[in-house]
């Protein structure tokens, strides 16, 4: 009896050794740790991402401290902080790390070639180095791209259907030398050359530069202006941005909602809280044995509409009814 014992356990650990998709987690009896690298700082409500993260796993069933362990650290939106949040988190070996956007994955890529990666977001993976392709990353990255050009042209379409005669658009954005902003660059320009449109640059080197940028696009009788994806634009300038376009009556779109919920006109993109729920079904397909090198980026498959009417009364601008039945959220900022 205790020989069969011996060779069955032998037998056993052959088998765990060399079956494909076991989760060492599991097979050491200790709870599967997840790190999430967070942008936001503690103590944030609502922390949006993180809690549609976590209501992600639930959905999946996985509850946090039952069946798996969440390791947060908050880089509390100082992307200075970044390195030494992502350093944190290495550290501690985790299963699998989940980032909020591209720039926080190049920093915990830096780190390890063999802990898996779950990007929120990236406007660019490939051009970022963080994936080989979007179809085959074959790296330790993978995950969610706001990449679409789809969406990029139903934005400017969208404020086609706000301004009565649309053709000068303003860009608002960092500039080359980013290959998100490149690529977002190169995106608005072949959809506002199919939509008749003219695209003018408005170019920043920071924040600060935001109220010149204005200037420049009132001299230059842009007509509106769409703000780019850089999350550091939209968390640091979002407010000045939308005090300026009420200063110079230019109607303005980001594609975060943060944007009108903090006094701009309107929103139009994939949402994030949307992108960090299905982080979650590639967190527990990696958990299960798979490999991220061979599990591709997705795209967004839809996009949400958010508008702020005191907004645009405040540039004297009318939403036509249909825009305004399409809105997902409508911001109530009347006192």
């Amino acid at each position: 009896m205790k020989r069969r014992g011996v060779v069955q356990g032998i037998g056993l650990a052959i088998v765990i050794a060399f079956t494909p998709g076991v989760v060492p987690a599991q097979l050491t009896g200790r709870l599967p740790v997840v790190g999430y690298l967070s942008e936001s700082a503690p103590g944030t409500t609502p922390n949006r991402l993180l809690d549609a993260f976590v209501q992600g796993l639930k959905d999946l069933g996985y509850v946090d401290g039952k069946n798996i362990r969440i390791e947060t650290r908050y880089s509390e939106r100082r992307p200075e902080r970044l390195a030494e949040v992502a350093a944190e988190l290495a550290a501690l070996k985790p299963d699998v790390i989940v980032t909020e956007s591209g720039t926080a994955t190049l920093n915990v890529k830096k780190l390890t070639q063999t802990i898996p990666i779950v990007m929120g977001g990236s406007g660019n993976p490939v051009g970022q180095g963080l994936v080989a392709s979007l179809e085959r990353p074959g790296g330790n990255v993978t995950g969610m791209t706001d990449l679409s050009p789809e969406i990029i042209k139903s934005r400017l379409q969208l404020m086609s259907e706000l301004v009565p005669n649309l053709v000068r658009v303003g860009a608002l954005w960092f500039g080359t030398g980013n290959p998100v902003m490149e690529r977002e660059w190169a995106d608005n320009s072949a959809a506002a050359k199919q939509l008749n449109l003219q695209l003018i640059s408005l170019e920043l080197r920071s924040g600060a530069d935001v109220p010149a940028a204005f200037a420049e696009a009132a001299r230059q009788q842009v007509q509106a202006i769409v703000i780019f994806s850089a999350p550091a634009l939209i968390a640091g300038s979002g407010k000045l941005i939308a005090e300026q376009a009420v200063a110079y009556r230019i109607p303005t779109v980001a594609h975060l909602p943060r944007y009108p919920r903090d006094g701009g006109l309107m929103s139009y993109g994939a949402s994030p809280t949307v992108f960090l729920r299905e982080a979650a079904g590639y967190v527990d397909r990696i958990l299960k044995g798979a490999n991220p090198a061979d599990m591709p980026v997705q795209s967004p498959k839809q996009a949400s509409l958010t508008l702020n009417p005191q907004a645009a009364k405040a540039i004297g601008l009318v939403i036509p009814p249909r825009v305004l039945a399409r809105a997902e959220e409508v911001i109530d900022t009347a006192p």
